[in-house]
C-alpha cells in the first residue's frame, strides 16, 4: 500500500519538520503519523470511534472495529453472492470499507459471517449499504441485530441520531420497516445519477452495487 502511494509518501517525508529529528523515536513516530495521514488512514481511525464488541446469543458477536473486518470475506460475498454487487472488484470493496463512516461485522467463532456499512457526513444524512448475513446463519434475527447496531448503536458524535437514513433493497423491506424505514414517497422527489459505463453513457439502474 505504501509503495503504491510512494509519490504521496515522498512528499510527506520531505515535508517533515526538522525539529522532529530531536530523537530517533520522535522522528520515527512522526514519519508513521504523517504516512498514515497521507494515505487517508487516520480518517478511518477517527471515524470509527465505535463502541466495541456486543455479545449476542449462541456465540455470535457484533463488532464495529474496522481493523477486524475480513475484506476477502466481504468481497467474496458481495462479488459472488449478492444481487447488488456481482463482480465488484476487491479493490472497490476495500476502498468502500475504508471510506465508510461506520462498519459493523457479525462474527461467529472469530469468523466474519455478516457485514454492514454506513456512508455519512455524521450529521445530516446516512446511507446504509452492503448489508448481509451468510445463508447458513439466517433465520435467527441476526440481520435485525446487525442493522439495529449500525443504525442505532453509533455514538452521537459519529452519526447523529437525527441523521436521515436511506438505503436500497430489493427484498428486505419488512426487515427495515421494523427499524423505522419506510417505502412511502419522500417529501421531495429522490433522484439518482447513474454510474458511467465504458461507453461513456450512464446507467439508469437503481442498483447500488
Amino acid at each position: 500500500e505504501v509503495l503504491r502511494a510512494w509519490p504521496e509518501v515522498r512528499g510527506i517525508l520531505v515535508d517533515l519538520p526538522t525539529t522532529v529529528a530531536r530523537s530517533a523515536e520522535t522522528f520515527e513516530a512522526a514519519i508513521a503519523q504523517r504516512v498514515v495521514r497521507g494515505l487517508g488512514l487516520d480518517r478511518v481511525g477517527e471515524s470509527f470511534k465505535g463502541i466495541g464488541s456486543v455479545q449476542l446469543a449462541d456465540g455470535f458477536e457484533l463488532d464495529d472495529d474496522p481493523q477486524r473486518i475480513d475484506v476477502d470475506a466481504v468481497h467474496a460475498f458481495i462479488s459472488g453472492e449478492s444481487y447488488w454487487g456481482q463482480g465488484r472488484p476487491r479493490e472497490r470493496v476495500e476502498l468502500a470499507i475504508r471510506g465508510s463512516r461506520r462498519v459493523v461485522g457479525l462474527y461467529r467463532d472469530g469468523q466474519l459471517v455478516g457485514f454492514a456499512r454506513a456512508v455519512s457526513d455524521g450529521v445530516i444524512v446516512a446511507y446504509l449499504a452492503d448489508v448481509y448475513v451468510l445463508p447458513a446463519h439466517r433465520g435467527r434475527g441476526l440481520g435485525m441485530e446487525l442493522v439495529r447496531e449500525i443504525v442505532d448503536g453509533a455514538p452521537a458524535d459519529e452519526i447523529s441520531p437525527n441523521a436521515r437514513w436511506m438505503l436500497h433493497t430489493a427484498d428486505a423491506q419488512s426487515l427495515y420497516a421494523k427499524l423505522g424505514f419506510s417505502t412511502n414517497p419522500p417529501t421531495y422527489a429522490l433522484m439518482e445519477r447513474g454510474r458511467a459505463t465504458s461507453a461513456g453513457d450512464r446507467t439508469t439502474s437503481p442498483s447500488p452495487g
